[in-house]
């Protein structure tokens, strides 16, 4: 992540106008908030990725790339109707995307509407179905599936996104609360033992947090599921 930063701010320094370059960078720096880098970097690291997606914007209005990273980087600043709209507008200036329709999704899952996620997501898969982004797809679909009750489908998901992407840590945290949700406390526990013998103690940190991305009812739902897991007081 840190190599390809590295690429995307020198396309923008040969080139400050090149539109392209700056969605990218907005893109890396979003996806290296919450996946690489601790959780007290994530607001500075979110901030500017908002800024170069707006850079991205205004050189090109009509590219869906920098629209979708807009949505993406306003998503996990919690500004989650702002982020629908910017994912709306990718898929309708580019309906080939993938990646428009992964954050169309990825929006309404954490946006209060999981119901109307599935069908982008599922359009982003069979769009692009070795895409980079799959993780991220996967990710989303699983938390849709679980915020509209079907636990099962979420303990699916989630549970095919651990085996094809074991370093994907978000995807343990579903799996975990689906399991709650199903009545499989003991299998449950079993994947918190793994996630913790994996990522190591901050993991078990991550429940008790809720990031700016992830609504308060959302939220209570999760731990909700968490805690008939067996994983939480």
């Amino acid at each position: 992540m840190a190599a390809a930063m590295g690429f995307f701010e020198r396309a923008i320094q040969l080139d400050p106008g090149f539109a392209m370059g700056h969605a990218a960078l907005a893109l890396a720096l979003a996806t290296n908030a919450v996946r690489f880098r601790p959780f007290a970097e994530r607001q500075a690291l979110t901030d500017r990725a908002a800024e170069h997606a707006r850079r991205s914007i205004s050189l090109d209005p009509s590219d869906a790339f920098g629209h979708s990273a807009l949505a993406l980087a306003l998503m996990l600043l919690g500004r989650h109707e702002e982020a629908i709209a910017e994912a709306e507008l990718a898929v309708s200036l580019d309906p080939n995307s993938a990646r428009a329709y992964g954050y169309q999704g990825a929006t309404r899952a954490f946006g209060g509407r999981p119901g109307e996620a599935i069908e982008p997501l599922l359009t982003a898969l069979r769009l692009s179905p070795f895409d980079p982004l799959k993780a991220n797809w996967l990710h989303h679909l699983g938390r849709a599936y679980y915020g509209i009750g079907d636990y099962p489908a979420a303990v699916a998901t989630a549970r095919q996104l651990c085996q094809s992407f074991p370093d994907y840590q978000a995807a343990y945290l579903t799996l975990i609360a689906g399991l709650g949700q199903t009545g499989h406390a003991t299998e449950g526990q079993r994947v918190m033992a793994e996630a913790i013998e994996r990522f190591g103690e901050d993991f078990r940190v991550r429940f008790g947090r809720r990031p700016p991305d992830v609504r308060v009812d959302d939220h209570a739902h999760f731990l909700d599921g968490c805690r008939k897991a067996g994983v939480l007081d």
